[in-house]
């Protein structure tokens, strides 16, 4: 059935035309008019579209809402959206309490007036609603990215077990689209730098960093406490402390050259410009996201591991009533194809967080630009990712009617030797994903596979490219400054209240120089050189930032002959000036003793570098483990069925794993295999450890796993 229109809804009497545009005129006026009036005429327009469905009926009342409320609340957002710095204002109440009213109405037509009449026009109308709160997380305002996701989760928890199939597939393709939209900045930049590349500057064109004064010192402080929770691990994040030596009034933004930027005419036509806000933005509204599809999954499983342990608190309208025999979650309302395209929301994230993990040039570029201790990652959000795909396949194949021992022989036999993403996509063959659990098996197999293999690759590293990043500190840095008349001028939309703009050709930074941003030295070299150093801590007093480029070879030899033969001339004038210098000869064999600058970025590489390396051996551990925490949480009727999709991983394992962790790990599975299969005797192994003691239920979960859901938990709180 078609979506109805007003000419076939007013019969041609002209009555509901009239009642059409009375409403039109008030949805016009809430905008328009002065902002102490507009909470009382939203409730007004508000309470008329609720009457509506009573008279003249349900159908006007979608019609009004799809083609008059929608539609304001997208002109207002987008109009305000071209005023920089208006979502920062406090003047965003109204719009905000708008949103919510409209996010409650739609679930109310969902939840009421649903039914084979009315369904495509709630279905466009919810469509309608989706992308409205897609524009929302899509804003760089913290707020109103927020309110966005705030909606999204606050319609799919509440009303997700009344919606209809096509409801289902409308909200699985609006969230994947909106996935790809909290990404799309960070992807900008990873298109700019190759894997395993240690290029601060960019492999493909070339990266600078604009400097500007347009915010607050709040707003600063904010946004790196923002990155902070972003770019770190809870551990990471809880031993860095306190922000200090804040720039008050700093914001950042990347300008992206294209490769051949030398021969172009008019370069600033093609340079992308991607703010900092928006990384970090839609970084955190990701985050939030992967909490809602977690909730739509996983809620309310009895299989609890660390990144599902903050799940259980969230919205309890999406935990079934008997989890155990339905599924976890809402994972009885989807149908297969549903379920595939959030585990492809999960590979969207997962492979996007691998791939910005590969890049240790653009994270330590990051590092600087947040001002945080360690190289920025998204380990963090790799580990959420995939333990919630993992649980999710595990969750599905056990309740799947067609996996057995037998099914599961031959899958592993079928998929052996098979190589692909560690995250695989899912191609059911049937509607209901309970008649799709081959396909699902077969995902769940490679997937631990990919997982064991990936992981002792990280232990053995053999190629060297996961160790990548602790080469990076055994190269010298050495920044020259470049000519402010080389830099192409561009134009900074006009702050409100502010008369003019605060960026000029010389508020424009090379990646190296931000590089060292955190030297803070306004030392003068006798040659009158000025250390690189912010435009806000030169003595002079200037707001004008200086501009750096990392030299070439030829270029850095050049300058050290010429440093040296000054040097001579000039440090130590008088007749007994080659005595004096004699005793600081021996002292001066290399140039990294030349220059303190140039120590103390070293030096801040090698720190961050090797904190680097330990977060990403420790958040690999963490994913085997988890594996290992859903193994142990089977009945032995389950856990008998998937010991031939398991033992390969556990094979790979016990010839590479040095963690105690993995090894406690192993050990148990090791007993409950050797319990399950009736090979040695469960007392034997008494003596020796209590783990024969233990409920497979409730399996012992090693100290760091336990120190995880721990801190998962404080930080949900």
């Amino acid at each position: 059935m078609a979506t109805a229109t007003l000419e076939s809804l007013d019969n041609s009497t002209g009555i509901l035309r009239v009642w059409f545009l009375l409403l039109e005129g008030l949805a016009g006026a809430v905008v328009t008019c002065p902002r102490p009036y507009q909470p009382d005429t939203l409730q007004l327009l508000f309470d008329l579209l609720q009457s509506t469905a009573d008279v003249p009926g349900v159908t006007f009342a979608i019609y009004s809402i799809n083609h008059l409320l929608l539609p304001m609340l997208q002109g207002w957002l987008r109009r305000n959206s071209r005023i920089n710095g208006f979502w920062d204002s406090s003047v965003t109440t109204n719009f905000k309490q708008s949103f919510g009213m409209c996010s409650d109405i739609v679930m109310k037509f969902i939840s009421t007036y649903t039914n084979e009449s009315t369904e495509v026009s709630i279905v466009f109308m919810l469509r309608s609603l989706l992308d409205l709160a897609t524009e929302c997380v899509a804003q760089p305002a913290e707020s109103i990215s927020r309110l966005g996701c705030a909606c999204i989760r606050h319609l799919l928890l509440s009303a997700g077990s009344m919606f209809t199939p096509r409801m289902w597939d409308v909200v699985c393709y609006s969230l994947l689209r909106v996935f790809h939209v909290t990404l799309y900045s960070l992807k900008q930049l990873m298109a700019c730098f190759h894997i395993n590349s240690d290029n601060y500057y960019g492999d493909i064109g070339h990266v600078k960093v604009a400097a500007r004064r347009d915010c607050r010192s709040s707003d600063a402080e904010r946004l790196c406490k923002l990155s902070q929770q972003v770019f770190q691990l809870d551990a990471q994040r809880l031993k860095q402390g306190r922000i200090e030596d804040m720039d008050d009034n700093r914001s950042y933004i990347f300008l992206l050259y294209p490769p051949d930027a030398e021969n172009l005419l008019n370069v600033e036509k093609f340079i992308v410009r991607v703010p900092f806000r928006n990384v970090v933005v839609g970084l955190l509204s990701h985050q939030i996201l992967l909490q809602i599809v977690g909730c739509i999954l996983l809620q309310g499983t009895t299989r609890v591991t660390p990144a599902v342990a903050s799940l259980q608190e969230m919205g309890s309208a999406a935990c079934s009533q008997d989890s155990e025999a339905v599924g976890p979650g809402m994972l009885q309302h989807l149908s297969a194809r549903d379920v595939c395209l959030l585990l492809e929301c999960l590979h969207e994230s997962h492979r996007t967080a691998c791939d910005f993990d590969a890049r240790p040039g653009l994270k330590f570029l990051l590092q600087k630009v947040a001002k945080i201790s360690v190289a920025a990652n998204l380990y963090k959000q790799a580990g959420i990712t995939l333990s919630f795909y993992l649980h999710t396949l595990f969750e599905v194949c056990l309740r799947a009617q067609n996996v057995t021992l037998d099914a599961v022989k031959v899958i592993v036999k079928e998929k052996q030797g098979e190589s692909g993403n560690l995250l695989p996509k899912v191609e059911p063959s049937h509607e209901r994903w309970q008649d799709s659990g081959l396909a699902f098996l077969g995902a769940l197999y490679l997937t631990c596979s990919e997982l064991c293999e990936a992981y002792s690759e990280i232990i053995l590293d053999r190629d060297g490219s996961h160790s990548i990043a602790d080469r990076i500190s055994d190269q010298p840095l050495f920044f020259l400054i470049a000519q402010p008349e080389e830099l192409p001028w561009f134009e900074q939309p006009k702050m409100r209240n502010q008369s003019s703009s605060s960026i000029d050709k010389n508020d424009v930074l090379t990646s190296a120089s931000i590089v060292t941003m955190a030297v803070q030295s306004d030392a003068v070299d006798s040659n009158g050189l000025r250390s690189p150093t912010f435009a806000a801590d030169a003595a002079s007093g200037r707001e004008d930032a200086k501009v750096y480029n990392v030299a070439t070879k030829k270029e850095i030899h050049s300058l050290l002959s010429e440093y040296k033969k000054r040097k001579q001339q000039r440090s130590m004038p008088g007749h007994n000036n080659k005595d004096r210098m004699a005793k600081f000869l021996p002292k001066r064999t290399t140039p990294k003793s030349d220059d303190p600058i140039l120590n103390e970025v070293e030096k801040q590489q090698q720190s961050s570098i090797l904190k680097d390396g330990e977060a990403h051996m420790q958040s690999w551990t963490e994913m085997v483990l988890t594996l290992f925490h859903l193994l142990q949480q089977l009945n032995d009727g389950q856990f008998s069925t998937f010991l031939p999709l398991i033992f390969p991983c556990a094979d790979q394992l016990v010839c590479h794993a040095t963690d105690l962790c993995v090894k406690e790990a192993l050990s148990q599975w090791l007993r409950r295999l050797s319990r399950t299969c009736n090979i040695v005797d469960p007392s034997t192994f008494l003596n020796h450890t209590d783990g024969g003691q233990r409920n497979a239920a409730a399996p012992h979960l090693p100290d760091r796993s336990k120190n995880a859901l721990d801190n998962n938990q404080q930080a949900h709180k």
